[in-house]
């Protein structure tokens, strides 16, 4: 809204205006409209009786720091005083923390800068006014606690190795919260119809660079383990993967010492979905045989592999995967068993059933294939297994199907 209509509209409804003046204000600053925060908090002054009292949530300071307006920041941050602070140190409000931190999406890059900047802010400012302060017990980790609660999980929001070193005293290395970010380093969080959904939003390239380079300049910074880029450990890589497939793969590598994304991650599904339609056989083992490397010869990591290659990956794929498992990681091919099996396509599905590698599950298959939403590959499937309903249905297993069914004939 225009200033000057906001004006209209403030000088004509004067007492409408007061008496919603927390509301409106608190709305001002969590907007980062200057203008229009100055216009109520000269009011304030002028009718501090007419005005009810604000309760304890509205804090304009944080609402301000959590929508990323810097100048709205600035204002405020120039206006604090020993005594609020004092408040906010001891009374920080754990679920106000939550309302205000919490977002169903990731920030954007303009925001990120200016969340970046506001921190900087902060942090000058406390370790201005809070360092061997006499006239208050306040010290610097104190306020950047209340302010950010989670200080490592806003460092790598920000994607700012400036940043990061300025906090790094304050904000100590959380692997959870780093698994977390990069979990949803490419905008989406995991979910389980991912094996089912076309990935169907460009990945910002420019963006997601930035992202990994900051990774690993963190990851340094941080005194962490050592993570070799993939260009290093699989010189190849850009003869199986694109650029975007590379970055992506990068990022799991960071991820994987510790934790394995799941099965249904964006990550997982992303680095096959940037597989070079046809690429040199030598190269794609290769490339296989870094996924392997990468799970520390764990028993469980390697198998996940092997249900992703069969979940995203070609009977190719699959065919080389398990050779190495067999030849190179010493499994007997007895063992060698999947407990979740989401094959992409009738020939992964005969080839695991042929190598004893998974027990026929008839509803689960057919659940699997239905939701796969292609109707030829369901007909040649019934026509493969055609005795695969002459089996005791119960009424959930019935229920499941129909459901797939349904949405595939809506589709």
């Amino acid at each position: 809204m225009p200033f000057v209509v906001f004006k209209h509209v403030y000088d004509t409804n004067r007492y409408n205006m007061l008496y919603h003046h927390p509301t409106l204000i608190a709305t001002a600053a969590s907007a980062g409209r200057l203008d229009v925060y100055k216009v109520f908090e000269a009011q304030s002054k002028d009718y501090p009786l007419a005005i009810p009292s604000p309760d304890k949530y509205n804090d304009h300071l944080m609402y301000a720091l959590y929508s990323c307006k810097l100048s709205m920041f600035e204002h405020l941050l120039a206006l604090e005083t020993y005594d609020t602070m004092s408040h906010r140190v001891k009374d920080p409000v754990a679920h106000h923390y939550n309302q205000l931190s919490t977002t169903s999406r990731r920030r954007t890059l303009n925001e990120r800068i200016e969340l970046a900047a506001i921190i900087k802010k902060l942090i000058k400012y406390t370790e201005t006014y809070y360092v061997n302060n006499q006239i208050t017990p306040i010290r610097p980790h104190h306020v950047i606690r209340a302010m950010l609660k989670d200080p490592f999980s806003m460092i790598l929001e920000c994607e700012d190795i400036e940043l990061a070193r300025q906090a790094i005293k304050y904000a100590p290395f959380d692997q959870s919260q780093l698994f977390k970010h990069c979990s949803n380093i490419l905008g989406y969080h995991n979910w389980e119809n991912i094996l089912y959904t076309d990935i169907k939003k460009k990945i910002d390239q420019e963006q997601l660079k930035r992202g990994v380079d900051f990774l690993f300049e963190l990851m340094i910074l941080y005194d962490r383990p050592v993570i070799i880029p993939t260009h290093t450990l699989f010189p190849a890589c850009k003869e199986v993967l694109t650029e975007v497939g590379v970055m992506i793969l990068n990022v799991y590598a960071i991820m994987s010492p510790d934790s394995q994304p799941a099965l249904h991650s964006i990550i997982r599904k992303s680095i096959f979905t940037n597989v070079r339609p046809s690429c040199d056989p030598l190269h794609l083992k290769q490339f296989i045989r870094y996924l392997l490397s990468l799970n520390n010869k764990k028993i469980q990591g390697l198998i996940l592999t092997l249900d992703t290659i069969c979940a995203f990956g070609t009977v190719e794929m699959l065919k080389i995967v398990h050779e190495l498992l067999v030849l190179e990681y010493g499994l007997k091919v007895d063992h060698i068993r999947l407990n979740r099996v989401f094959p992409k396509s009738l020939e992964m599905l005969e080839y695991i059933l042929e190598h004893n590698m998974y027990t026929m599950d008839n509803m689960a298959m057919l659940a699997h294939f239905s939701k796969m939403g292609n109707p030829d590959m369901l007909k040649t499937f019934f026509a493969r297994y055609p005795g695969l309903l002459d089996v005791e249905l119960d009424r959930s297993a019935i229920l499941q199907v129909f459901s797939c069914l349904t949405d595939l004939d809506n589709g």
